[in-house]
């Protein structure tokens, strides 16, 4: 009997032991894949929103890229008139530049402001050349056949004395519409 006794504790030992492996394998372990699951939302939650607030960070960069480059194509947006005094006048002002020998570096159109009876159109020009040679060319555009003021002028030394100005020339072009050209679009 008395190793029935023993065996009693060693069977109640290994059958409790049996319940807990038992337990571990229904409650503990699905617990444990549940909280890995759940660890493992979280993380990719974790991503989802640093992906969020570098997508915000990316967006106002854009943003702000996209607000230079408003501003870059403002200043060269021009919306020339429908016949073809603007090509002319652009014309000009390149032979005018070389009959007065400078050098026309660069065009910058503006944006053309339009009322009822004309349209004016800033045009911004670098160039280099002497101070005769500048002031050859100005005179030669204010006594052209179009309606062109200089609004400003800047002229900066270059390397040589003076014989290298940079310059800057703001004109402002003023191209009259004609009473016929409001007529043409509705007689067709």
């Amino acid at each position: 009997m008395d190793s029935i006794e023993k065996n009693k504790w060693q069977l109640l030992a290994v059958a409790c032991v049996l319940i807990g492996v038992i337990m571990m394998l229904e409650y503990i372990v699905p617990g444990i894949r549940s909280t890995a699951r759940t660890i493992d939302k979280l993380h990719v939650q974790q991503q989802k929103i640093a992906s969020v607030q570098n997508w915000e960070n990316r967006l106002s960069g854009l943003q702000s890229r996209r607000n230079h480059l408003k501003k870059y194509f403002s200043k060269i947006y021009v919306s020339f008139p429908r016949d073809d005094q603007m090509s002319a006048i652009v014309s000009l002002i390149y032979k005018m530049g070389k009959k007065s020998g400078i050098d026309l570096e660069q065009m910058q159109p503006g944006r053309r402001k339009e009322t009822k009876s004309f349209v004016q159109i800033p045009i911004t020009l670098d160039m280099k050349g002497s101070f005769p040679k500048v002031g050859r060319f100005v005179n030669l555009i204010e006594q052209s056949k179009y309606l062109i003021r200089i609004q400003e002028l800047q002229l900066t030394a270059g390397d040589k004395d003076m014989q290298d100005l940079k310059t800057s020339v703001l004109l402002q072009i003023i191209i009259l519409k004609n009473s016929q050209d409001k007529h043409s679009g509705s007689d067709a």
